[in-house]
């Protein structure tokens, strides 16, 4: 799960940076929309860097938000902060799907193989 979160994360963060000359062509005045993008772009660096600790999915959630909240000074961004989202929403539960498969199994009546005779 945490390969594809991060991959989600960086892609976002270079995405995100790209856009920044875009949001000053836009707005005239870019100060607003080049601060939430360059705070977004960190945030999603910052997630991807802390995804093996507890509370680095919810980083990654916060800087979601970030890239939302980049559609208040360029409304036109809303697009991408939907695409990112959603992105990041199925990477999440389809990360999760894959744990579980990968899990191995705790029913009592099943052991675990010990070696190549019980294989």
């Amino acid at each position: 799960m945490i390969v594809l979160l991060r991959a989600v994360l960086l892609f976002e963060a270079v995405v995100v940076a790209l856009a920044v000359p875009v949001a000053v062509n836009v707005s005239g005045d870019g100060g607003p929309a080049v601060a939430i993008a360059l705070t977004a772009a960190a945030l999603a660096l910052i997630a991807a860097g802390t995804l093996r600790r507890r509370w680095g999915v919810w980083c990654g959630w916060l800087a979601q938000a970030a890239i939302l909240a980049i559609a208040l000074a360029i409304p036109a961004m809303i697009i991408l902060g939907l695409v990112f989202t959603a992105l990041w929403t199925w990477s999440v539960v389809l990360g999760r799907r894959i744990e579980a498969v990968q899990r191995p199994s705790d029913s009592p009546g099943r052991q675990p193989p010990t070696g190549p005779a019980d294989a």
